[in-house]
């Protein structure tokens, strides 16, 4: 790793105009906070404070309103966020929008472009509807609260759906990335016991038609796990995948033959809407449980303060419904009622202009992307930008991995004209969200995180435990309490949960979250 050092002068400077537009600027002065740093400051230190104002600031809806914020009876490994609440994912992401009277229910709730540059604009009254449908047919197969179900489907906007049909019902959605091949697909359908998987006949990539159907049914037997109802989506116009009797069934068979109108379960703030899979760095992928408030609070947080996300919004991260930021993507975008733009298909097919084509089509204002992604794109050469008017953009995003100043500056120079920030996040599926983020209000570094996130009680300590003193001095990246999102144990129990995270540093107990950091005097 390089050292900060290298990379150490600002080179973004928010002008003040700018600072006061920002979303997180308006709840600074709402509580009569000066400054961001007083703000990160307050809300890692009064962590109770920050997660019980969120809710109402964000307007988050509930079912029935919870008894106190947190319980930590049992210790931050195992802290019960918003006891006594009842709320559902699904009404704040979809419900409440598409509700009539709502100056939301005929606005995009997605801009979908396929590879082959098809495009399709759903509603938030669309959306409703088929969300309703994927639950009501859930149902009518007897799948309960608590059951989990499988997504093993291309970004297409159906995938929406039938992940908050999952909310809705109560059933515990398993995203799985389009790309995995069998082996890695069947243990994520084995180790949840999946009672229903949700896939397609396929998916478009480089013009390619790539199948999905074949490895899905490959993975079923590999599972060795009876998954009693198969429902297959059809991609191509022309298709036929092989079809089991009297456990598959197309989508126009199934979920849209349901009813269009179902009524959203109350779900406790603990229960679980979401079981994500992270790879280990020994043995089987860990299975992550995230829980309705907990997915809610955190998407909800990030999106509107770290990507100021505004209502008339135009959102694209490139990911996949089987990694965090697809799931995370969606339900901070919905909450307020935003556009988030999926794409399925190659960053750089049929050229290497094709996001900056589907920036320039959509007016999108918010774009997150990998370094990796990037640093292909940067290798394609400037042209392939020029000539295409990127100025809706608003804020930049970048994830996953560390940056090299090269590429930063090109992606921020290049695609941000040199006044667009970057809000490099470091986070995880085990939080759902991000321990380390930059505020688009603050200056920047390349290549740097920020600091920690709003309400994330992060520090770097050395092998004792004890916070590192000297400027850019590497340690641990530890969390010294629970947020709302932190993983509810993994699914295969509390003992490999407890040794991953909270074994490192027991006395006083924090999350280890197993990377590296530094950090500088700013």
């Amino acid at each position: 790793m390089e050292s900060l050092e290298e990379f150490d002068e600002v080179v973004y400077e928010p002008d003040e105009a700018f600072v006061e537009s920002t979303n997180v600027h308006a709840f600074m002065r709402e509580h009569d906070i000066d400054d961001h740093e007083e703000l990160i400051e307050r809300s890692t230190t009064e962590v109770e404070w920050f997660w019980d104002e969120l809710p109402e600031y964000l307007g988050i809806e509930w079912y029935d309103d919870y008894d106190t914020v947190r319980d930590d009876a049992d210790g931050p490994q195992f802290t019960d966020w918003y006891p006594g609440g009842e709320l559902n994912v699904a009404h704040n992401t979809v419900d409440r929008h598409a509700a009539r009277g709502s100056e939301r229910r005929n606005e995009a709730a997605c801009i979908w472009e396929g590879e082959g540059g098809e495009v399709r604009n759903v509603t938030y009254h669309e959306l409703k509807r088929t969300s309703d449908r994927v639950a009501g047919y859930l149902e009518s197969v007897g799948v309960e609260p608590g059951d989990t179900v499988a997504l093993y489907m291309p970004m297409v906007p159906e995938v929406i759906s039938i992940l908050y049909g999952c909310f809705k019902l109560g059933a515990v959605a398993v995203p799985i990335f389009s790309g995995f091949g069998v082996d890695a697909t069947a243990t994520r359908i084995e180790d949840p016991e999946a009672d229903v998987l949700f896939t397609a006949d396929g998916f478009y990539r480089r013009g390619d038609q790539v199948t999905l159907k074949d490895p899905a049914d490959e993975a079923i037997a590999e599972a060795g796990h009876d998954v009693t109802d198969v429902v297959v989506y059809r991609r191509f116009e022309e298709s036929d995948p092989p079809m089991t009797d009297g456990r598959d069934g197309f989508w126009s068979e199934t979920v849209g033959a349901a009813d269009d109108d179902f009524d959203t379960r109350a779900m406790d703030a603990a229960d679980e809407s979401m079981l994500l899979y992270s790879s280990g760095t020994t043995g089987r992928p860990k299975g992550i449980v995230h829980t309705h408030a907990g997915a809610q609070m955190q998407a909800a947080k990030e999106v509107y303060f770290g990507f100021d996300l505004k209502v008339s919004d135009r959102f694209f991260w490139v990911s996949d419904i089987g990694w965090m930021m697809g799931p995370w993507t969606l339900i901070g975008v919905h909450t307020f009622g935003g556009t988030m733009v999926m794409y399925e298909g190659a960053p750089d097919h049929p050229e290497p202009d094709r996001f900056w084509k589907l920036i320039d089509r959509h007016d999108v204002t918010q774009f997150g992307i990998s370094p990796t992604a990037i640093r292909a794109l940067r290798k394609q050469g400037d042209e392939w930008v020029e000539g295409h008017d990127l100025s809706s953009l608003r804020l930049l995003g970048s994830t996953g991995e560390p940056w090299d100043p090269e590429s930063w500056m090109w992606f921020y120079e290049e695609v941000g004209g040199g006044e667009t920030p970057i809000i490099n996040i470091s986070g995880g599926t085990e939080i759902f969200g991000c321990f380390l983020m930059p505020l688009p209000g603050q200056p920047l570094k390349p290549c740097t995180l920020g600091g920690p996130g709003l309400g994330m009680d992060v520090d770097v300590v050395d092998e004792t435990g004890v916070s590192v003193r000297e400027d850019n001095e590497r340690g641990y990246l530890v969390a010294r309490d629970s947020c709302p999102s932190m993983t509810k144990s993994l699914w295969s129990g509390d003992d490999r949960y407890l040794h991953e995270y909270w074994s490192s540093f027991e006395t006083p107990p924090m999350w280890d979250h197993g990377d590296w950091a530094q950090k500088d005097d700013d």
